[in-house]
């Protein structure tokens, strides 16, 4: 059955500063003061979340350490800390999906729900909402606020959850839909940037109203499907349904980390790469997979340019090898051992190195059948020798139990979540 954009309910639920706001919440003493969480607390680092107290001194996303500190002196810097986020995020994602069983999560701080056909009226659907906001207070944190906005649509939803910041409700029907879109610029519309803008403009549409008033045929000849699909988006009709979150296999895992200028020492250099080998592993155990293969790349700092080989390669001066595993291996120890080797080999062949990465390959679900022979090979040793350091971490934490080696690697190469990820 068709529904008219009046009957569908779809909400976008952004939590704010978020980040920052977990800090405060596990630091009360925190609270009402400027915080900035950042990928680096050295000057040259840069501000991934601020607070709305750090907002109110001009710090943003992005912003430099050594300019925050300038911007406000009393801010509390602190940095990233992916694992507690986290843990906060699946408790909140609990809550939601007691809601409703059509959820997307868009990212760490974001979901979209499809609530169509749970609620009678739009009364009804907002007092929902607003104890949903009421429960991720009362049993998550206190300190962690909400922006939620319902449309008929997931661009009008988002749209609605920007207009009211912080801890806003607004909810945009088709009645109001013109006045809503009249307060708004078309570089607040998801997918429109300044270019976009631009060609717009040119075709004489300077407002979403205006885009929303267009000819649908002229946009999908002039400006392509994006704009044609947005503009009936801005109609309230369903362009884009809300997708349930479902963990697809990966082709490849990999880990990589920018080295700094002042490390040149091997012993260095080889303790961040295996801690990137034993995180890529340890991703390939979470998700019950097996590897056939696994690619070495580094970048140099030589003066000699190297055309780039690999669709890894990411700088002009770079060097890769790869290696084949006899039968795919998911255990820590087979996959360190033969990364080692190769990232080994090809330091030897420069002496600075800018960039380094790991990647796994030929992925396949494990196969936990017992070895039919009765015979324990060393692979099968390693691999139950693997889920016992599994077990540990997964009891105690991801640093209950290191390698040594890992431990000249220092706060090189930390834990860090993705753009538009959920679990990293």
């Amino acid at each position: 059955m068709l529904l008219s954009a009046s009957q569908r309910f779809i909400v976008h639920i952004d939590m704010n500063a978020y980040f920052a706001s977990v800090e405060q919440q596990a630091h009360p003493e925190w609270r009402g003061r400027p915080v900035c969480v950042c990928a680096y607390l050295k000057e040259h680092g840069c501000v991934i979340a601020a607070s709305r107290e750090a907002k109110t001194y001009g710090i943003g996303v992005g912003t430099r350490v050594q300019d925050a500190r300038l911007l406000a002196p009393n801010a509390v810097f602190v940095e990233c800390d992916p694992i507690k986020y986290r843990s906060v995020t699946k408790q909140i994602f609990r809550i939601f999906h007691d809601y409703t069983d059509r959820i997307e999560h868009y990212s760490i701080d974001e979901a979209f729900l499809d609530l169509t056909g749970w609620y009678k009226d739009e009364l009804s659907l907002i007092q929902a909402l607003c104890q949903l906001k009421f429960r991720i207070q009362h049993e998550v944190g206190e300190w962690l606020t909400a922006s939620i906005g319902v449309g008929p649509n997931k661009l009008l939803a988002k749209l609605a959850s920007d207009y009211q910041k912080p801890d806003g409700l607004t909810l945009v029907g088709i009645r109001t839909l013109d006045d809503f879109l009249a307060e708004h610029r078309l570089q607040d519309i998801i997918g429109i940037g300044k270019r976009t803008e631009r060609r717009l403009q040119r075709l004489g549409i300077f407002t979403p109203l205006e885009l929303k008033n267009a000819s649908p045929a002229m946009l999908l000849r002039r400006c392509g499907k994006t704009l044609y699909f947005s503009h009936a988006a801005l109609n309230g009709l369903t362009v884009d349904a809300v997708n349930p979150y479902q963990p697809s296999k990966p082709k490849s895992i990999g880990h990589s980390y920018c080295v700094p200028k002042h490390l040149s020492k091997k012993e260095e250099l080889l303790a961040i790469f295996i801690k990137l080998v034993d995180k890529a592993a340890r991703r390939l155990r979470i998700l019950r997979l097996t590897t056939k293969g696994i690619w070495v790349g580094i970048n140099t700092r030589s003066s000699t340019p190297t055309k780039p080989i690999s669709v890894f390669d990411r700088y002009t001066h770079s060097l890769n090898s790869h290696a084949r595993f006899p039968e795919p291996v998911y255990d820590l120890f087979s996959i360190t051992k033969s990364a080692t080797t190769l990232f080994e080999t090809l330091c030897n062949q420069t002496s600075s190195i800018s960039f380094m990465a790991v990647s796994l390959w030929g992925l396949e679900p494990m196969n936990t059948q017992a070895n039919l022979q009765g015979i324990e090979t060393l692979e099968r040793r390693s691999g139950r020798l693997s889920d016992a350091l599994d077990a540990i971490r997964n009891k105690h934490g991801e640093h209950a139990l290191i390698s040594a080696r890992h431990l000249k690697a220092g706060e090189h190469a930390p834990d860090r979540i993705g753009f538009r990820k959920v679990d990293g």
